[in-house]
């Protein structure tokens, strides 16, 4: 019986924690994790593409395609300068019909106790499928970018 008691103990905690992020985010309160995560005063960034195996040029995905579709997303909201420092990263990758898709923005941060200066996956999204082809990840993908633009035009509003 005390079994139930804690996994409805536990539904009720993630319930109340889904809630709060949701109202968090629908009011557009920006806390100091969504700043860590994404404030980068509003610049440009650039784009690394990882390499395509075989695996996933089988499926009609290329390289230069995804690059071209995620600099038109950066662009749309004048994000994109190549000789930023900052960069969103993507990753895909395929076996047979499971996908994984990775879309990170990385950032130079400082670490406190070193003083020195690095770079870090501050924010990301990370999708594992199955099933579709090209069309469903290139989706995926701009599902990820779109989620990344609103969440980072709101978190620098007063910057940009």
């Amino acid at each position: 019986m005390s079994l139930s008691i804690l996994n409805r103990g536990r539904l009720t905690l993630a319930l109340a924690v889904v809630i709060l992020t949701l109202a968090a985010t629908a009011t557009g309160q920006v806390d100091d994790y969504d700043r860590f995560q994404l404030f980068n005063d509003c610049q440009p960034m650039d784009l690394i593409v990882e390499d395509l195996s075989s695996d996933e040029r089988v499926l009609g995905l290329t390289k230069v395609g995804i690059e071209s579709r995620v600099v038109s997303h950066l662009r749309s909201a004048r994000l994109y300068d190549p000789s930023s420092d900052a960069f969103i990263y993507v990753s895909i990758s395929a076996l047979n019909q499971a996908y994984v898709v990775i879309v990170e923005l990385n950032k130079v941060v400082d670490d406190v106790a070193t003083t020195l200066r690095y770079f870090a996956a501050t924010w990301d999204r990370k999708t594992i499928g199955t099933g579709g082809g090209a069309d469903t990840i290139l989706g995926v993908v701009d599902e990820h970018l779109n989620d990344f633009i609103g969440q980072y035009l709101r978190v620098n509003r007063e910057a940009c």
